[in-house]
């Protein structure tokens, strides 16, 4: 990271958070493959972030239940048919409330989104917008929905 900072601000200016915005930030990670939880993990280790960055291995819906604790932002980007159920969890919860971020990948029509744009568009929780893009490394259409808790 401080490589990537220094280039940054010696060689040509970078679209990131940079160490002034992200000091305290931490990241936890919900992975079901214990092989790619091993591979993020030394990752994460050769970059120097293991202090800032948690993996924990098992399916969602059993992860999420042992959490605690409101998150800042929730990035969704697993099974599609989890969204929805796995978003009100946090609701149950108490891991997301006012203020939080919800970011939700791949909702383009090719993954079948409606459930969960149905919901977080119409439970009365989150403010929504809808953002197009494409699937990544090709040209097929896609989107992200970002949601705000209010």
């Amino acid at each position: 990271m401080r490589t990537i900072d220094r280039f940054a601000r010696e060689v040509r200016w970078l679209m990131n958070v940079g160490p002034d915005k992200g000091p305290q930030a931490h990241v936890t990670s919900i992975e079901i493959n214990e092989d790619f939880v091993n591979s993020a993990r030394a990752n994460v280790g050769v970059a120097g972030l293991s202090d800032r960055v948690s993996f924990l291995h098992g399916p969602s819906s059993e992860v999420l239940a042992t959490l605690e604790g409101q998150y800042d932002m929730v990035f969704l980007d697993h099974w599609k048919d989890l969204y929805k159920p796995d978003l009100q969890l946090m609701e149950e919860r108490g891991l997301v409330g006012p203020g939080t971020i919800v970011v939700a990948d791949n909702v383009g029509e090719l993954f079948n989104p409606d459930e969960y744009l149905g919901y977080v568009r119409a439970c009365g929780l989150y403010d929504s917008e809808h953002r197009s893009a494409r699937i990544e490394y090709t040209n097929h259409a896609d989107a992200v929905e970002i949601s705000v808790h209010r």
